[in-house]
């Protein structure tokens, strides 16, 4: 026999109960007591109240944001959405960090050893000649968006390729390979 504190339903008053028994009575009213309702009753229940903490990681998230620390952002906004999976500056901060591209997202490489005297070939992104020695792989960062690639030699030219990157984690490689009157390119 193992008593418990509870609290009589009826009368409120607070009560020690047998919790090996399913009914008792009252010591001061004289009810009969359901002990494991008596139980919770004085259990009661507890909400927690995060707003403060989530809060503090909108703050912190947001000042990440402005120091463009966009990785540090990202795992305030997260911490947020683990507790308040619906909270939508969290969503709207998440989905700008992975928006925003901190590191090389295209690798393109030549197929070939471009011999002496051959013409260099250039890259050309979205119409805009880009100044990168093709010769030897690049690394390159291009933002969240559509973009055209070709590469041109002379009088000769690849067929565009066309990529989206939808957010930082997107990468792409693209080898080339000049011939005698064509450029080929392709994503691999």
């Amino acid at each position: 026999m193992k008593f418990v504190a509870a609290k009589c339903p009826s009368c409120g008053a607070n009560i020690q109960v047998d919790e090996d028994r399913k009914k008792c009575f009252c010591q001061f009213c004289g009810s009969q007591i359901f002990v494991e309702e008596a139980i919770q009753m004085i259990k009661g229940t507890v909400q927690i109240d995060f707003k403060n903490q989530i809060d503090n990681f909108l703050i912190r998230a947001n000042e990440f944001m402005e120091q463009k620390r966009y990785s540090d952002a990202e795992i305030y906004f997260n911490k947020v959405l683990d507790i308040d999976a619906t909270n939508k500056e969290a969503k709207e901060g998440l989905a700008i960090t992975e928006s925003i591209v901190t590191s090389n997202n295209i690798f393109i490489e030549r197929c070939k050893i471009r011999p002496a005297g051959e013409v260099k070939t250039l890259l050309y992104i979205n119409g805009q000649k880009v100044k990168v020695d093709l010769d030897h792989p690049a690394n390159l960062m291009l933002p969240v968006g559509t973009h055209k690639i070709e590469f041109k030699r002379g009088i000769c030219q690849s067929k565009p390729i066309h990529i989206t990157i939808n957010n930082r984690y997107d990468s792409f490689s693209i080898r080339f390979t000049p011939k005698l009157f064509t450029i080929s390119a392709e994503l691999v």
